[in-house]
């Protein structure tokens, strides 16, 4: 690969995730107006300034993106759909090979994740660690969990060989559909086989080890063949997150959310050394 082209991908990934941004704090002042608040919520701010480091750190020190997959595919001319004849007839089965293929794939990542034995969830635990969640909850996620989210858009979209116009449009519908999932709305399971808000709250409300349900991001269907749906009729979370926070505390929070993770992966790498030499002792 030579340097020009390089040049090109960094460009095209710099832009990529600083038009992301730009997206999501316009829709996330755009959910507020809807909702006729006066001002953003303390919890709010928090989670949308951890979501705008995640899209800078990102955008500085990660090579992952949809559209980079997507690109570096083309390139190398490895994807599956690229050993067809190229037409605009192929970009609805590409976008539907995709949502498939990705969902299906992050169905079980994010089982993984709510696994009390894995380490994924030490980092995931960020996203559920309030009582109450709203809009801002789209963006609240640790960079590891955000980047290793990408690194599977990535792959996904490599593997395929997507188009970059298939790219941009699931990036967009994913951007868009994970924003939504956190607002308020009807209480059905699904709209169309999509999973709805209704769905994704009952998650939220189901998390803790062998407890969580309803894992599949697009589509409820997984989550029905594999035996994971939530059966509760329990009403939506109230996605009012009105917790107030002082400046040093809005502060704390910050910081715990970044490296609060950190400490308990330091507990949790410590305990299991001290159980496997235990362990042994015993053996021996």
């Amino acid at each position: 690969m030579d340097h020009s082209y390089q040049q090109i991908v960094s460009d095209i990934l710099l832009i990529n995730y600083y038009l992301f941004y730009i997206l999501f704090l316009f829709l996330s002042l755009l959910a507020v107006s809807f909702k006729k608040k006066k001002k953003l919520e303390s919890i709010d701010k928090v989670n949308i300034i951890a979501g705008i480091i995640n899209f800078f750190l990102i955008a500085l020190i990660s090579p992952f993106s949809l559209l980079n997959g997507a690109t570096l595919s083309k390139e190398n001319h490895l994807g599956f759909f690229l050993h067809f004849p190229q037409s605009h007839y192929l970009i609805p089965i590409e976008i539907l090979s995709f949502l498939l293929l990705f969902d299906f794939i992050f169905y079980f990542y994010h089982r993984y994740l709510h696994d009390r034995k894995h380490l994924g969830r030490i980092f995931h635990q960020i996203h559920h660690n309030k009582k109450k969640t709203s809009w801002s909850f789209a963006l609240r996620l640790h960079f590891l969990d955000f980047m290793l989210f990408q690194i599977l858009k990535f792959g996904v979209a490599y593997l395929l060989g997507i188009s970059i116009f298939t790219a941009i449009f699931c990036d967009l519908f994913l951007l868009f559909l994970i924003f939504y999932q956190h607002q308020d709305g009807p209480e059905k399971q699904s709209l169309l086989g999509i999973a709805s808000p209704f769905f994704h709250h009952q998650h939220h409300l189901t998390v803790g080890g062998d407890n969580a349900k309803n894992f599949g991001l697009i589509f409820i269907f997984w989550d029905k063949l594999f035996k994971t749906t939530s059966n509760s009729q329990e009403g939506v979370i109230s996605i009012q997150a009105t917790e107030v926070l002082g400046n040093k505390v809005f502060v704390s929070e910050l910081f715990k959310l970044s490296f609060g993770p950190f400490k308990e992966l330091y507990y949790y790498i410590k305990y299991n050394l001290q159980n496997n030499s235990h362990n042994r002792d015993k053996k021996v």
